[in-house]
């Protein structure tokens, strides 16, 4: 593991930033849990003062937003498509990880997908400081970093002689990548560490709940690649180091456990004995995402014969069972095979 990391990882598990700032050197420290409780009231004075202020709530600021025409309701819209795009995306990356030319061009559209989405997230999220809940939660994290922050000698940092928002623009300039998080745990010194820890039971000093946020996010990961190189279907390794494909198999896996989820479900339903022998079975959808899993549950035949019937509808309006292709097709079969049966009976 390269210096860079080996620096975030020590830097998580003293659970403090190390800084220089006019020739001094500086911490900021994780927050503790008395800090963290103490700073939701923080919170909620910041709350009611921006209230009494005339500050926006939430709904508020929502209509303000749609009223300058920021962002509106399709705008979210747009937002849940880039994220289906994503995953399409990602999964290509998987399915194509050793073809050169697709899975090249599948990073491309992850990238281009990601910074479209991060543009609308960043734009949907621009006008947070004007409601009571940004200016509150502003406070809250403000307030944070003036308790923890200290010289390395251990002394409080006096704030009439700095200048608080240094500091937190400092720490926002050094918040921990979830990538590089995802790099740490796939390698030594921390593997190891993880790896001996599960075998010992001792990992950190402190009980869970005293864990600071990247350490929790050490662990979660730590967990997640134990259960990809325990999956009897586990990716090939260097699959496993490529974030964008590694979440393009756990996509891809969590896709073919919903349709076998749908396909137990739906037999459960056509053993039923008054429809066991049906043709057709219609299934009731809940949402969008549910009519999709029963789309899926769909053959290519099947699949290919919905299209032409929607094809036909959108062409003639309103139509009956004749006007089908499919439904002729069937005719013109039963019509052939009562032919040949009686002409097997002649003979």
């Amino acid at each position: 593991m390269d210096n860079k990391l080996n620096s975030l990882l020590y830097r998580i598990l003293k659970d403090r930033l190390r800084f220089s700032l006019g020739g001094l050197s500086f911490f900021i420290y994780e927050p503790s849990l008395e800090i963290l409780q103490e700073s939701y009231e923080v919170y909620d004075i910041a709350y009611e003062k921006a209230y009494g202020d005339n500050c926006y709530v939430k709904e508020e600021l929502d209509f303000f937003l749609i009223d300058q025409n920021i962002w509106n309701p399709h705008m979210d819209k747009e937002v849940d498509e880039l994220k289906k795009e994503l995953e399409n995306a990602k999964v290509d990356a998987y399915e194509n990880f050793f073809k050169i030319k697709e899975l090249r061009s599948a990073k491309f559209r992850i990238k281009r997908i990601t910074s479209q989405m991060n543009e609308l997230i960043f734009q949907k999220h621009s006008m947070d400081q004007l409601s009571c809940d940004g200016v509150a939660e502003q406070a809250r994290f403000n307030w944070i970093i003036s308790k923890t922050s200290f010289h390395t000698s251990g002394v409080p940092v006096n704030w009439s002689e700095y200048n608080l928002s240094k500091f937190i623009n400092i720490y926002r300039e050094n918040s921990i990548d979830h990538a590089d998080i995802r790099k740490i745990c796939r390698n030594d010194p921390w593997r190891s560490m993880w790896n001996i820890s599960k075998k010992t039971g001792k990992l950190f000093d402190e009980s869970a709940i005293y864990l600071s946020r990247d350490k929790l996010n050490l662990c979660s990961y730590s967990s997640m690649y134990d259960s990809v190189y325990e999956s009897p279907d586990a990716p090939n390794e260097k699959v496993i180091e490529d974030d964008d494909c590694l979440d393009g198999w756990f996509i891809s896996q969590r896709r073919k456990y919903e349709k076998s989820k749908k396909e137990r479900e739906s037999d459960d339903i056509i053993k039923n004995s008054k429809i066991k022998n049906s043709k057709e079975v219609f299934l009731m959808a809940r949402d969008d995402k549910d009519a999709e899993q029963i789309m899926d549950l769909n053959d290519g035949l099947s699949k290919s014969i919905l299209k032409q019937r929607l094809d036909t509808v959108k062409e003639k309006g309103r139509v009956n069972d004749l006007d089908f292709n499919d439904v002729q097709l069937d005719l013109q079969m039963q019509q052939h095979q009562t032919f040949m049966q009686k002409m097997k009976g002649r003979g």
